[in-house]
């Protein structure tokens, strides 16, 4: 029962179209409503309790491990240049001195 009142309904928005001076160059294309199928995924409502991984924690600390040491290295090197600059220093000037 509904679909000739909705084809009398297009023809009608059609004709109104044609009559226009300006839709000459219009081209309509009818493309009739087709309704979407949804679907629904199934999901397991219990929810099973989570192991834990102990590889992906043995992996953390070991980044963390790494972390560290690069940090007590880096420090290192900062001592050892400050202090190499320091006495770089005292020969400049214990040269300086001499002449």
């Amino acid at each position: 029962m509904s679909l000739p009142a909705k084809v009398n309904k297009e023809n009608f928005r059609l004709l109104d179209l044609s009559s226009d001076e300006e839709s000459e160059d219009l081209q309509l294309e009818i493309i009739p409503n087709r309704k979407k199928k949804i679907t629904r995924k199934e999901r397991n409502r219990t929810v099973p309790p989570k192991e834990p991984n102990v590889g992906s924690e043995v992996q953390c600390a070991l980044k963390w491990a790494v972390r560290g040491t690069l940090l007590l290295w880096l420090l290192m090197l900062t001592w050892i240049c400050a202090a190499l600059y320091d006495q770089v220093s005292i020969m400049k000037l214990d040269i300086a001195k001499g002449m």
